[in-house]
């Protein structure tokens, strides 16, 4: 009886939730749809700050929000910008610190006297 009862509840909410997803499709579809509309008429009266405008509207991230950004050995997570900078530093002087083998005697001459 239980089973029933779940299975029925579990379909009735499928039902809902694909009737919300068909929606809120439509909406967003409505809302492209207008917004290209908008597009157009501006580009029409070539105004070309409305044009620029409405392709922020469009285009642009809706939110700035945090990023979150694994250390360099892939422990832990953060987030504050000044370990951002410190880890992006280390990560770039680790890869340009790396030995490299270089025949100098295939480098063209106009670049050996350069410093290096």
């Amino acid at each position: 009886m239980l089973s029933k009862e779940m299975d029925s509840a579990l379909a009735q909410w499928k039902e809902k939730e694909i009737q919300h997803q068909t929606r809120n499709g439509q909406q967003v579809s409505d809302w492209c749809e207008r917004k290209a509309v908008e597009l157009q008429r501006a580009a029409e009266r070539n105004s070309v700050k409305g044009f620029y405008n409405l392709l922020k509207e469009v285009w642009a991230p809706k939110k700035k929000g945090h990023i979150h950004m694994k250390s360099i050995e892939g422990m832990e997570t953060f987030s504050d910008g000044k370990i951002f900078e410190a880890s992006w530093s280390e990560l770039f002087q680790k890869l340009l610190s790396v030995p490299g083998d270089i025949d100098h005697d295939n480098i063209p001459l106009h670049y050996k006297d350069k410093p290096r």
